[in-house]
């Protein structure tokens, strides 16, 4: 029944009080089908308003289960225990969401939507997910690991012996300048020696026969490829730093490499790269062919450095072909120096070819052992190689270290 239905009974209702109220007054008698028609409309007001009062009765019954059924629903789909099937969740989620939505446009029982649940999809397996492999792709990409250049601006010395011995002049006979029929003095040259020892250094890694035989890529390839990056750079490190016990003697470490102090607490300056090239510092021989060694933080805050101008006191050269240099002399960036702090010495010049030998006994070797693990499926590989470094002339390297 419409509003316009519910506003004619009303009416008519209306219509059979006054007619009754009329008659009561002027004390007449209605007709029998005056009253029964009066009566008609009385019963079907009446008749009306319980059909009413019945569906607003209906409509607080259903909002009262709608409310019990957002509480079940919010229990069920939004606070599912962790291992539950996510897609089912989702899938329930929406649907319900969309009930909610149409309620009471439309009057229908929450229901999952089919079209909501069945569908083919790439996340799970039973849908449609197994028919979608994974690829990995072809290449293989790798972090990049920095590694000191000491070894490529060294002199290297390639033998099968395991230490070797370097003769160094170090005087030339002295020249006598007398007169005629005086004493000359007798002098030579004297010499001393430097042993190159070769340690040992290895890599091992071991590794199951399923990723050697299934991986995508070639393990025994990329495995060789690390162990000798990682053979490189802790080689690097030990020629700075080793103490040349089981390993390198480094340059920063050996006791004979002169140095100069900054004169500046926990800072170095420009002046420092012009007073390490002094004639007392180091000789022009090796001054000639000499570098600056030190790393990126090193170089950065020196090159920011203003005058009381405004202007950088260190213009890197742009040309093609020209190297960076500092102080007229070019320079190397080495990751493992240290940076400027009080003590620590951020910063050295000098000759390598001439100062520091390395002596490498044999090339990289490769032992595989398939037995100590076999019953574990584990191969392990294992990289050795013997060298080893030394300063053989401490006076073509010259330190600057940083005043406390």
């Amino acid at each position: 029944m419409d509003n316009t239905e519910l506003k004619d009974l009303v009416e008519k209702q209306g219509q059979g009080v006054e007619a009754l109220r009329i008659a009561y007054e002027s004390n007449e008698k209605l007709s029998k089908e005056a009253l029964d028609k009066i009566k008609e409309d009385f019963l079907d007001g009446e008749k009306a308003n319980k059909d009413i009062q019945d569906k607003l009765e209906k409509q607080e019954k259903e909002l009262e289960e709608q409310k019990e059924l957002i509480k079940t629903m919010e229990k069920k789909f939004y606070r599912l225990p962790p291992g539950e099937d996510e897609s089912e969740k989702k899938a329930a989620i929406k649907s319900f969401e969309k009930y909610i939505k149409e309620f009471p446009a439309k009057e229908r029982q929450f229901t999952f939507d089919e079209m909501d649940r069945k569908y083919l999809r790439t996340d799970i397996a039973t849908l449609g997910g197994v028919l979608v492999p994974e690829v990995l792709s072809s290449e293989l990409l790798k972090q990049e690991i920095e590694v000191s250049p000491i070894q490529e601006n060294s002199r290297i010395i390639n033998s099968k012996v395991k230490s070797l011995t370097t003769a160094i002049r170090t005087t030339i006979p002295s020249v006598n300048r007398v007169g005629e029929g005086a004493t000359s003095t007798k002098s030579n040259s004297q010499y001393k020696s430097v042993r190159l020892e070769a340690y040992k250094n290895d890599v091992i890694i071991p590794i199951t026969r399923e990723e050697l035989n299934f991986a995508t890529f070639n393990m025994q390839n990329e495995m060789t490829q690390d162990a000798a990056l990682a053979l490189t750079q802790q080689t690097n490190i030990d020629f700075l730093t080793g103490n040349g016990v089981s390993k390198s003697e480094g340059i920063l470490v050996d006791a004979g490499v002169g140095s100069i102090n900054s004169g500046i607490a926990d800072d170095i300056v420009l002046d420092n790269f012009l007073e390490i090239q002094k004639k007392d510092n180091i000789k022009s021989i090796y001054k000639n062919n000499g570098k600056f060694y030190m790393n990126s933080n090193t170089i950065f805050d020196l090159a920011q450095r203003k005058g009381g101008d405004g202007q950088y006191l260190w213009t890197q050269n742009i040309g093609a072909g020209i190297p960076n240099q500092i102080a007229g002399k070019p320079y190397v960036d080495t990751p493992d120096m240290e940076d400027i702090s009080a003590g620590n010495t951020p910063v050295f010049f000098g000759d390598l070819r001439r100062a520091y030998y390395i002596l490498r006994a044999v090339g990289v070797e490769l032992v595989i052992d398939p037995y100590t693990a076999k019953t574990e499926g584990i191969i392990e590989y294992m990289w050795i190689e013997f060298l080893g470094g030394k300063v053989v002339l401490a006076e073509a390297i010259v330190k600057l270290i940083v005043a406390a």
